[in-house]
């Protein structure tokens, strides 16, 4: 069955399209124009500038994680944890799976002294990330801080540890990056003896 339209509706639909379409590619034109910003002030080293273009970013396209945790890392690298957290969490509802996301949100709270947070990203840490050292540290932290010493001393011991003859350790050096390692009981054995 074929229904009459008015003209005047149909222009209405029309426009309607025209503005939603306009208004996506706006978004994107903002958003590509706030992307060359931070690429620019962070090539500059300019924190301030590229905190500004991150924020706008996330205003022109507030769905892309990796845009919001961007946004974490230079909130963090300028000392404001709590947009650095704010961020983080953002960028962790649009992307749950992401290990790194966790260990950041995990490494704030941490840092904030909420340890009840920390320990509740930690054991979703550890479903993410099995054997990531943050895990390990949280509850090193957790059983010193309630005066559990035997339990902390033991936590540290596995966590301390640095491998050197790993094969990437002169990569990780050269990044300046040093990373922990958790070693098993027979290595910490082995480790234990050549001290000896």
């Amino acid at each position: 069955m074929h229904l009459p339209s008015h003209p005047i509706l149909r222009a209405v639909a029309w426009l309607s399209v025209a503005v939603a379409l306009t208004g996506c590619s706006s978004s994107d034109s903002r958003a590509r124009a706030a992307l060359s910003e931070y690429q620019t002030a962070t090539a500059a080293n300019d924190l301030p500038a590229a905190r500004k273009a991150l924020l706008e970013l996330v205003r022109a396209k507030d769905d892309v994680s990796e845009y919001w945790a961007e946004l974490g890392k230079v909130q963090a690298a300028m000392g404001s944890y709590s947009d650095a957290y704010y961020a983080f969490n953002r960028a962790y509802e649009l992307n749950r799976g992401d290990p790194g996301l966790v260990r950041a949100l995990t490494e704030l709270a941490l840092r904030s002294g909420d340890l009840t947070q920390a320990q509740a990203r930690a054991e979703e840490l550890e479903i993410l990330s099995p054997g990531d050292p943050w895990v390990k540290l949280v509850k090193g932290y957790a059983a010193y801080s309630e005066l559990h010493f035997d339990e902390a001393i033991a936590v540290t011991q596995v966590v301390v540890e640095i491998d050197v003859a790993a094969e990437d350790v002169g990569q990780r050096e050269r990044d300046g990056v040093r990373q922990p390692r958790v070693i098993g009981r027979g290595e910490q054995r082995r480790l234990d003896t050549a001290r000896a």
